[in-house]
């Protein structure tokens, strides 16, 4: 019995070394350089007419600070939390601000390579099918003229003083942008 708990511990524990190496880890971004979104990730993103995100990160923390909301920066992410205020009415609330490049809106073709490409379904029923190159559309990032963009995320708390707070800070950093970008001019 003894010699038997060996052997299966020793399998137990090789068999769980196994699934850790096998897990796939997230990989934290850049904090070089913020994320950039694909066309399947622009749910809860706001856009800016801005090219730098050290700026618009800066412009946001002071938003922030106007608004008396404790926020911490890790990379390009800004997490902020909204304590309980009975007076505002508004229970508290936690959220996540990260700042990315959004894809260029324009589209430009591409070529599958490997010669032939599967037909669709439709284009087999009607055997007129002619295999030969096919263009599809891929939306495309370039760094230099990309725009950059402010992902939204309610991490926990009260849905409604999320909206509220969320509206405020942004219109505070649309008038910020807005007030800076006419001083540079």
């Amino acid at each position: 019995p003894g010699s038997a708990r060996r052997v299966l511990g020793t399998i137990e524990r090789s068999l769980h070394r196994v699934r850790h190496v096998l897990t796939p880890r997230k990989t934290p971004n850049d904090p070089q350089q913020p994320a950039i979104l694909t066309s399947k990730d622009l749910c809860n993103v706001s856009s800016t007419e801005y090219k730098d995100p050290e700026f618009v990160i800066s412009q946001l923390s002071e938003a922030l600070e106007k608004k008396g909301i404790a926020c911490e920066r890790e990379g390009f992410c800004l997490r902020g939390k909204v304590e309980p205020n009975a007076t505002r009415r508004l229970n508290g609330c936690s959220f996540e601000l990260e700042i990315c490049y959004l894809p260029c809106l324009d589209l430009h073709p591409k070529v599958p390579s490997g010669g032939e490409s599967t037909p669709t379904k439709s284009i087999l029923k009607n055997s007129n099918y002619s295999p030969g190159p096919r263009r599809t559309l891929f939306p495309v990032v370039r760094l230099p003229t990309a725009t950059v963009g402010i992902r939204r995320k309610r991490l926990k708390g009260d849905s409604w003083c999320y909206k509220t707070v969320m509206e405020e800070i942004l219109a505070l950093t649309a008038i910020d942008l807005k007030q800076s970008f006419e001083s540079a001019v």
